[in-house]
């Protein structure tokens, strides 16, 4: 009996070798062979030749699982590395947000300074609209650094002293602001950042025997304000 168990157990080894060598030109693997014949001896003792039958089958099976662990196992560490990247990439994208919220908020502290720190005033001469050559380099010098703030405009806001008609004086007032107005647009601020605005003598508040007083309302003030886009 255990002669032929071993007759029936070589013959089914013997044939599968040429199967094997069919289907995998080349060297034959030698894990294949091992779990092959593994699963031949198993089969033969388990059931004589139709376990060994099984057995061959089974150990074919055998390889194909481990074959299949080895992809599982690469497919696991793919998927490893792509969780890390992912998470390097979100912590990365927060970092940037981040960055990016700061800037914004640095940015409007220094809009909002800018906004309640400036000031300027220019003088006149007495019925005169004709701005000093000082000024007038000094205008251009505010147009070129309010080209780098979208954000704000520039309110222009001329005066007159008390001496004169109402009527007159508010027509001062409008040719200073308009002649303030032409210097800034000649040097490149856009008339959409202007805002114009002149009051005659309504808010002057020197007396008309202040000789000096009097030309502190002679001015056409410049502040900044927020532009609305609405």
């Amino acid at each position: 009996m255990k002669k032929r168990l071993m007759t029936i157990m070589l013959s089914g080894f013997l044939v599968q070798q040429p199967l094997l060598a069919d289907e995998q030109p080349g060297p034959i693997d030698k894990g294949s062979l091992k779990s092959t014949a593994t699963g031949v001896l198993i089969g033969g003792i388990l059931a004589g030749p139709a376990g060994m039958l099984v057995g061959m089958a089974g150990g074919a099976l055998v390889g194909e699982i481990e074959k299949g662990k080895s992809e599982i196992t690469t497919l696991s560490d793919a998927v490893e590395d792509a969780q890390n990247d992912l998470t390097r990439e979100q912590y990365q994208t927060a970092e940037r947000h981040q960055a990016l919220k700061t800037l914004l908020e640095n940015k409007q502290s220094r809009l909002s300074a800018m906004q309640e720190g400036f000031s300027f005033c220019l003088g006149f001469r007495s019925g005169s609209a004709q701005i000093e050559p000082r000024i007038a380099d000094q205008l251009t010098s505010i147009a070129v650094m309010l080209q780098a703030f979208p954000e704000l405009k520039l309110n222009i806001l001329a005066g007159a002293d008390k001496r004169g008609s109402e009527t007159y004086n508010k027509a001062l007032s409008q040719i200073r602001a308009e002649a303030v107005a032409n210097r800034l647009l000649k040097a490149g601020l856009p008339e959409a950042r202007l805002s114009i605005h002149y009051v005659g003598k309504a808010e002057a508040t020197y007396s008309l025997d202040d000789i000096e007083g009097l030309g502190f309302d002679r001015i056409v003030q410049l502040t900044l304000v927020k532009d609305d886009p609405s």
